[in-house]
């Protein structure tokens, strides 16, 4: 569905993902291409997406360059955008990504993983590509159980039995919590700088604002300000509200700002426009990340607080960080994968890599990954380190 105040569509958003599938070297040869076909039931649609649903019924299939790219209907209303692609006798591998992104951000990683596994990306429900529908869900217990439960609607639809689950930042934090109530469905649980790792209560949150009033009068400021942004909207609404030109001026330029040591001029070119007409498109879902993390990544529901429910359900977890991983840090200072460690949970840190480890380092990270799914651990570099 077009937006003529964002200059968003569906047809630009296309050729985006076409760039960045030429970039990610895949060859038509090694993947199976097929068409998909849908069964939509149309009921109590939105009217903003009478086009949208049109779109998806007379578009029964949609492939290019050997990938299988489809919407996989999980209700009458709302559906997930899927990449599928692969040698279907491999292990399968569920990719989440995180907040605000969607799949095309690992297309520096398909090649490697589409050797040894058969992948699928998804895109969140209320994000990426998928259905963008109004998001009414108030408290964090509401907003967990529309991210969880739309997974476990997908692996259903999908037909998977048990996941090879893979998630990055909040994608992980929503894997991490999908485990806890779906134990039985999860085969591998992979983590990559998972979002809220650390352990956090109830007086150390609280704490976080005593500690601000500490600091310099500039920066108590520049919290205030960005908290009453944070709290009120996301920073994503501000650039749709700036509209086309501004708007997508502001997203490019904190993308190239970010990630231009990271990919070639191409790449980022490619990356650029991709994301501008990802995050451009209408707000939903992601009002639901500001209503479960108002302390931004610290909360009380943090992962490393359920890691003995992890052990009592025996879940296989792994997790992966950055050596300059910002996420891998705790309130003293400590390294997340540190404590990890210390608990006797298998943590890899991937060299040279920051929170973003697909852009920064993703031979290491698929190295990683196809390390976790062999019976022995492999002779690594000596520069690579596996916690254990």
């Amino acid at each position: 569905m077009a937006s003529f105040w964002t200059w968003t569509s569906d047809e630009k958003l296309q050729k985006a993902e076409d760039v960045l599938v030429k970039l990610a070297g895949l060859e038509d040869e090694e993947f199976k291409s097929y068409p998909v076909k849908f069964t939509f039931t149309a009921r109590d649609w939105k009217e903003d997406y009478n086009e949208q649903m049109e779109y998806v019924q007379s578009n029964s299939w949609v492939c290019f360059c050997g990938t299988s790219q489809r919407y996989v209907p999980i209700e009458d209303n709302e559906y997930i955008w899927t990449y599928e692609f692969g040698d279907t006798s491999k292990p399968h591998i569920v990719i989440v990504h995180g907040f605000g992104g969607a799949g095309m951000i690992f297309f520096k990683m398909f090649k490697q993983l589409s050797q040894h596994f058969h992948v699928y990306l998804i895109d969140i429900l209320g994000m990426g590509r998928s259905n963008r529908g109004d998001f009414d869900c108030e408290t964090y217990e509401e907003c967990e159980s529309y991210f969880v439960n739309s997974i476990e609607k997908w692996r259903h639809k999908i037909g998977i039995g048990k996941m090879n689950l893979f998630g990055h930042s909040f994608g992980g934090f929503i894997c991490s919590k999908y485990a806890l109530r779906y134990a039985e469905r999860i085969n591998k649980l992979m983590l990559f700088s998972p979002w809220a790792s650390e352990a956090c209560t109830e007086d150390q949150l609280n704490g976080l604002e005593e500690e601000m009033k500490e600091q310099p009068l500039k920066r108590r400021i520049r919290y205030k300000f960005m908290k009453a942004i944070y709290q009120r909207s996301t920073l994503f609404e501000m650039a749709r509200k700036a509209g086309r030109f501004l708007g997508s001026y502001m997203i490019k330029k904190f993308i190239h700002g970010r990630f231009s040591n990271e990919l070639d001029a191409e790449q980022l070119e490619a990356i650029k426009e991709y994301l501008s007409q990802i995050i451009l498109r209408k707000g939903s879902s992601e009002y639901g990340f500001v209503k479960m993390f108002p302390y931004f990544n610290r909360s009380e529901n943090a992962i490393l607080n359920h890691l003995d429910e992890y052990n009592e359900l025996n879940l296989e977890i792994s997790f992966y960080y950055g050596t300059k991983d910002w996420m891998d840090t705790c309130f003293n200072q400590t390294k997340v994968s540190q404590k990890l460690k210390d608990v006797g949970k298998k943590v890899y840190l991937i060299q040279d890599a920051g929170h973003h480890l697909y852009f920064d380092n993703p031979d290491e990270s698929c190295d990683m990954i196809l390390d976790n799914f062999k019976t022995g651990l492999k002779t690594l570099t000596s520069n690579n380190q596996i916690l254990t």
